[in-house]
């Protein structure tokens, strides 16, 4: 049988990643913000 253990500290060392990323400057986005288009005219609500 197996059991769930309780993880206390997911990220931790993100916080100093995120920033030794940023020094390094490597934090720029993947991905685009927006949609090439954001008029969104097209969008039905």
């Amino acid at each position: 049988m197996k059991s769930v253990r309780i993880m206390t500290a997911l990220r931790n060392g993100w916080a100093a990643a995120a920033k030794q990323a940023h020094a390094d400057g490597e934090d720029k986005l993947m991905v685009a913000d927006m949609f090439e288009d954001e008029t969104m005219e097209d969008w039905k609500w």
